[in-house]
C-alpha cells in the first residue's frame, strides 16, 4: 500500500467510526471492524436474551462429519432443534443402559 493510500484509508475507517460504529467495513481488500461506542444510542434500544428453555444453551459444540450426514441434517425443518433431540435421546439411552 502506498503512503497516500494508507492516508487514504486512516480517514476513511476514522469517518466510518464516526457515522457507523459496529460494522464490518471492506476497503481494498481488507476487512476492518469497527467496535460500537458504549454511549451509542442503538445501544440502548437493545434488550437482554431470554429464554423459555429449563437451561439456557450457552455452549457450543464442533465435531466432523461426512457431507451426506451433514447434508440430511441440513435437511430438517429446523436441524439445530433436530441435532439437540438426537443427542438428548443418545445421552437418554446411555443413562438406560447403564443403570440396567
Amino acid at each position: 500500500m502506498y503512503p497516500c493510500e494508507k492516508v487514504v484509508f486512516l480517514t476513511f475507517l476514522y469517518l466510518a467510526f464516526l457515522l457507523y460504529p459496529g460494522v464490518y467495513y471492506k476497503y481494498i481488500g481488507m476487512t476492518v471492524f469497527i467496535p460500537m461506542r458504549k454511549n451509542d444510542p442503538r445501544l440502548k434500544n437493545l434488550k437482554p436474551f431470554t429464554t423459555d428453555r429449563p437451561e439456557p444453551l450457552l455452549e457450543k459444540l464442533q465435531l466432523r462429519i461426512p457431507l451426506s450426514m451433514k447434508q440430511e441434517i441440513y435437511a430438517q425443518e429446523n436441524w439445530q432443534e433436530f441435532v439437540r433431540q438426537a443427542i438428548a435421546k443418545a445421552l437418554e439411552e446411555k443413562e438406560e443402559l447403564k443403570s440396567a
